[in-house]
């Protein structure tokens, strides 16, 4: 389970399967390519095997950057959503709407959300799904808001207004470090 989270949030349509397959060639094929420079078979082998996490870094590394992406395109997205909600749409129109006008992994992602919470999942699971399948901090504490705003009641336009500047100052200090 944990293998195909991972792989879903680095974005790719792999299978765990076909990644341990991936990771069961490199290993043969770094293990022939020693086996044919030093023409021993036990040191080739076990050289070899040093290989087999290079896909899992492959991976961890898309991962990297597509929650960079998700993460750098976070504030502007809530800014359309806060427009949408002041301009009467319900949080899941507004949703939908970031689905459809927005770039990749966003869009992706509030996409799944949508579709999830129109196939009938409650408001809470659809946003704790996407928090699992998107770890990213900025995305939490807007799920949290806006978990607690339902809860608790109030603007909930005003309440993402200041998560977005909170992503923002979040975003431009991390560069800066």
């Amino acid at each position: 389970a944990r293998l195909r989270l991972l792989l879903e949030q680095a974005g790719m349509e792999r299978t765990v399967g076909s990644l341990l397959m991936i990771c069961l060639f490199t290993w043969i094929g770094a293990a022939c390519l020693l086996f044919l420079r030093f023409w021993s078979v036990m040191p080739a082998v076990g050289f070899g095997a040093l290989a087999i996490p290079l896909p899992f870094l492959y991976v961890l590394r898309r991962r990297a950057k597509r929650f960079g992406r998700f993460e750098a395109q976070m504030p502007e997205a809530i800014d359309m959503l806060v427009s949408a909600l002041r301009a009467g749409h319900s949080l899941m129109t507004a949703i939908g709407f970031m689905g459809q006008e927005s770039r990749e992994p966003l869009s992706g992602e509030f996409r799944k959300c949508f579709e999830e919470q129109n196939y009938g999942v409650d408001l809470r699971t659809a946003l704790t799904n996407l928090g699992v399948r998107m770890a990213v901090q900025d995305l939490q504490i807007f799920i949290a808001a806006v978990l607690i705003q339902k809860e608790s009641g109030g603007k909930l336009a005003e309440v993402l207004e200041k998560v977005a500047q909170t992503a923002r100052e979040r975003f431009r200090l991390r560069k800066q470090v």
